[in-house]
């Protein structure tokens, strides 16, 4: 819904459908449609947020943006989560919110504790997934990021792309899920953004 923006007749009988799917003691959006799978997942959360605030409907998920800012500022999103592997990934979807409204303030509170903690991640090595979703965050929310996007260049394979990334994991086995698709596209998108006048 994020990539093709459906016409909002189309897109609100789905949003009403992910509200009917929330965890019955927490009243968070779960991930799966599933009884037998009542999972729930910050940076899943974080992209409903952003499809809800994008069809005007930001105060469907009030209860997920408080959890989501709970997340930031406790510092919940350090070690990934349960699907995906990296802080960055949070980071960057978080810097996506953020970025698409800045008018509206209970997101642009986010701003300043997101960026802090991207300035804490500057200058750690990773994967180039990790590495490509922390530059494009910092570029999104304005941090200095020059020594990653020297990294980022190293990262590149004499074939053009970059290396295989880890986007995510299967929750209960662990099994990573690993493609260069991902992070040869963010990392070509980054390079654009930093030869930008």
């Amino acid at each position: 819904m994020l990539a093709f923006s459906p016409p909002s007749s189309s897109a609100n009988p789905i949003l009403d459908q992910i509200l009917e799917n929330r965890h019955a003691q927490d009243g968070l959006v779960l991930t799966y449609f599933c009884d037998k799978r009542l999972r729930i997942d910050p940076i899943v959360i974080t992209n409903v947020i952003r499809v809800f605030y994008k069809y005007n409907r930001g105060t469907d998920v009030k209860t997920e943006l408080d959890y989501i800012r709970r997340i930031l500022l406790n510092r919940g999103y350090v070690d990934g989560t349960d699907m995906y592997l990296s802080a960055d990934v949070f980071l960057y979807f978080l810097s996506c919110l953020i970025e698409a409204n800045t008018t509206a303030p209970e997101i642009r509170s986010l701003s300043e504790p997101t960026a802090a903690a991207l300035r804490e991640y500057v200058g750690r090595r990773g994967d180039s997934f990790a590495v490509s979703a922390r530059v494009l965050a910092c570029q999104k929310l304005g941090v200095n990021v020059q020594s990653d996007l020297e990294y980022l260049k190293e990262l590149q394979e004499c074939d053009g792309g970059w290396e295989t990334g880890w986007v995510c994991q299967f929750g209960r086995s662990h099994k990573k899920i690993g493609n260069r698709g991902i992070p040869t596209a963010w990392a070509i998108k980054a390079l654009e953004h930093e030869a930008q006048p």
